[in-house]
């Protein structure tokens, strides 16, 4: 899998879809990618696909400078116990970032996750977003939109009707979310 681009270039019209450079897509998997709020930095996931014993996902951070992409950093939340952390999805502000994994402490399978940046530039411990997201079955691919406060996601519990399930939740001023709402 890798990262493919392509920009609007009028009324309904798209430029010629392009491969990101190979410092982005590399011989593992990349995909599920989130942008800032200005499109300059792009955060996405990378996986070895499966060349060892599990599965192992990261996710990484590049900036774009002009029409070029920085060497990818990882973004180092600090939670070396799980192999996989991907999907992330960061907020308008670049505060707060979402993010499927299997960390100890959740509530079963996959669950999604956010860190906050603190105000020395790193990111806090990840907090398990909980009962009112998470359910004892997979949930993955979460979304904060634009307005800070609808959050997507899929799900195989919250009355789903089989498999994943679209969901989505309103957080409140205090940071609570609402139960979901399958879509």
């Amino acid at each position: 899998e890798n990262i493919f681009a392509s920009a609007t270039t009028g009324k309904n019209r798209w430029s010629r879809v392009d491969p990101l450079n190979k410092a982005i897509n590399s011989d593992f998997n990349e995909g599920v990618t989130s942008f800032d709020n200005n499109n300059r930095i792009l955060y996405y996931t990378q996986c070895n696909g499966n060349k060892g014993k599990e599965i192992g996902c990261a996710i990484l951070q590049t900036q774009n400078e002009g029409n070029t992409w920085t060497e990818p950093k990882l973004v180092e939340i600090p939670n070396p116990d799980s192999v996989l952390m991907a999907h992330p999805s960061i907020n308008a502000d670049g505060t707060r970032i979402y993010f499927t994994s299997v960390l100890k402490g959740g509530l079963g399978g996959k669950d999604i996750w956010k860190s906050i940046k603190l105000p020395n530039g790193q990111w806090s411990l990840a907090t398990n977003l909980g009962p009112t997201i998470n359910t004892p079955y997979n949930e993955e691919s979460p979304f904060i939109g634009a307005d800070g406060i609808t959050f997507y996601f899929s799900s195989e519990g919250h009355q789903s009707m089989g498999g994943y399930d679209i969901m989505y939740s309103i957080i409140d001023d205090e940071g609570n979310f609402s139960s979901p709402i399958n879509m």
